[in-house]
């Protein structure tokens, strides 16, 4: 699910969240053991155009994945910080 909130032609709030579920029963997997595994992400940012100038694009944002599995090497809980910067040549 995927959200934005616009404040003006050159600020924008967006979310996002995702989940997914998968097995791997029969399918002999890590050392033989019928494998389950969920996980949930959220994120949330900004999107800032047109700053510092004309064609720039700046877009920070943070993001949080919460892995879970029956296997404990899949297990794993990240919060992650970005920013992307773009630039656009017309």
């Amino acid at each position: 699910m995927f959200g934005a909130w616009p404040f003006d032609g050159r600020r924008s709030l967006f979310a996002e969240a995702a989940w997914q579920t998968t097995d791997y029963f029969g399918a002999r997997g890590f050392l033989g053991v019928d494998r389950l595994d969920r996980q949930l992400v959220l994120a949330s940012g900004v999107d800032l155009r047109g700053w510092p100038g004309d064609g720039w694009r700046i877009t920070p944002q943070v993001r949080w994945t919460d892995s879970r599995s029956n296997v404990a090497l899949f297990q794993f809980d990240r919060l992650e910080a970005s920013v992307y910067v773009r630039r656009q040549f017309d």
